[in-house]
Parts: structure tokens; sequence; C-alpha cells
């Protein structure tokens, strides 16, 4: 719990996302989450920053990266034959 503190006091981590931790700290092994709740904390902090989200997930990033790789590998493999 110290390095969230020292985190969140050194600006590295909003109100929001220590919320969030300590929610989540606090959930039981067998407890479900209230998933609204989490959504409506990080909509509020995309509102409270006027942050747009561009629906680019890193995991679609790397997707569309490893895609292009692989295009480019069957490329070079088709034109030295």
């Amino acid at each position: 719990m110290k390095i969230i503190q020292v985190l969140f006091y050194s600006n590295l981590f909003q109100e929001e996302f220590l919320i969030y931790i300590k929610y989540c700290q606090g959930l039981q092994f067998d407890q479900k989450p209230d998933y609204n709740f989490i959504k409506d904390l990080f909509t509020n902090v995309m509102k409270k920053y006027n942050y747009e989200s561009d629906f680019l997930f890193d995991w679609i990033l790397l997707k569309k990266i490893e895609d292009e790789q692989e295009d480019n590998s069957s490329n070079n493999t088709t034109k030295g034959n």
C-alpha cells in the first residue's frame, strides 16, 4: 500500500485510479465486482480531462503490427522465389 501512496502523491496516479485500486483490494475472492462502478469511474476520468477514446487499444495495435510483419515476410519470401 505504501507504493500506491507514493505513486499517488507523486501525481503518477490520479484520484480515480487510487479509488479503483482500493476498491479492487477490498474485494473478496468470490465477490463479483461492480463493473458499472468501475466503468463509470474511468468514464468520468475521460470526461474530466477531455479525453476521447479512439478505441485503439494496445492489443489491437500489436496485432496490426504483427499482421504487417507477417505480410512483409510473406511478400519477401514470394519475391525471392
